[in-house]
This record gives structure tokens, sequence and C-alpha cells, in this order.
């Protein structure tokens, strides 16, 4: 009578693991990737974060154009994505840091230049919409 629940037990954990293993396999199952639409341009845009924000946000999220700070912003983030380091960086309300800031995580997980991007943000309430976005 032992070994028989024993022998149940052990069988029920071993569906419950293989059940468990099924659900956590479809959970992260997210579908297969889209073709991409136009890859001369995607390929075009993989080592420049100015042509990409231009090309893929020109006129959606960049209504302007840029000016020599948003540039060397620009260029510093690529620096930082394509080699590591740190940025802090102050420019006037309204003049477009968060929109590149996340025009530039996109970038690095768009082509893998980076697997995790760290952004802080002055409020929980900023952190949650940026990330919404």
């Amino acid at each position: 009578m032992v070994n028989t629940r024993k022998r149940d037990y052990a069988r029920h954990r071993m569906d419950m693991a293989r059940k468990s293993r099924e659900m956590s396999l479809d959970g992260r199952d997210i579908a297969p990737i889209p073709p991409i639409v136009n890859p001369r341009r995607r390929n075009a845009c993989e080592n420049d974060l100015n042509k990409f924000a231009l090309e893929y946000f020109g006129g959606k999220k960049i209504t302007k154009t840029f000016c020599s700070n948003h540039l060397a912003y620009l260029a510093r983030l690529q620096d930082i994505i394509l080699h590591g380091g740190k940025q802090a960086n102050a420019m006037p309300r309204g003049s477009g840091k968060t929109t590149l800031a996340k025009i530039a995580a996109m970038w690095a997980v768009s082509y893998g230049h980076r697997k995790f991007i760290v952004i802080i943000c002055a409020t929980k309430e900023e952190a949650v919409a940026f990330m919404n976005d």
C-alpha cells in the first residue's frame, strides 16, 4: 500500500512538473516575429541612431529639425549604447530629451545592441508613463 502511494505521488509530481513546463512555455510564446517590411531601411539604421530616429519617427514623434544639442545628445546616447557608459543630461523642458531617450532605447533593443536598458525617471508616475510608451 505504501509503495503504491509513493509511486502515485511520484507520478503526480512528474505530471504536475510537465504541465507546469508546458504552461510556462505557452506563456512565453509571443508569436513569430513578423517579416521586416523594408530590410534596406532597417539595415541602414543599424549603426546610426540619428538615422533611425528620423527614418522611423520623423514627422510623428520628431516634428522639428535637430539642433546641435540634439545631435550631440544622440551621438552620446549611441556611443553609450554601443560601447557602454552612463549618461546624465540636462536640456530645457520640452526640448525632446525623453522622446529621444525612448527612441534610443527602442533602437538599442531592436537591433540587439543591448538586452537591458536602465532609464531612471523622477517619479513613479513618469516611469510608468515611460514604460507604457
